[in-house]
């Protein structure tokens, strides 16, 4: 059983805040254009862009950006795996 002084209403609260937070698609649309301008620049890196006139609080509107899953660069030359890498890690720490 839960120990007592387990607050089970606290986190659900909070869980219940974070869930809503993830599926406001208002917010991950301002949350994808902000990432799109940190991108810009980076040639090698591409994002889809947020298409407003279809976006609501619960639908997410966006162009298509044609891929690969991230999972296939398992297949790939080390030295291309190791590039892609250097690459995020890069973008990633310089934001």
């Amino acid at each position: 059983g839960l120990s007592r002084g387990f607050d089970l209403a606290g986190y659900r609260s909070e869980i219940r805040a974070m869930l809503e937070g993830e599926l406001d698609m208002q917010r991950e649309a301002a949350t994808l254009e902000r990432f799109e301008s940190l991108a810009a620049g980076h040639d090698w890196l591409t994002t889809p862009t947020v298409l407003r006139t279809g976006t609501r609080r619960r639908v997410l509107t966006m162009s298509w950006v044609p891929g690969v899953p991230f999972d296939a660069t398992k297949d790939w030359r080390i030295e291309e795996r190791t590039e892609a890498f250097e690459r995020l890690l890069e973008f990633t720490l310089r934001g």
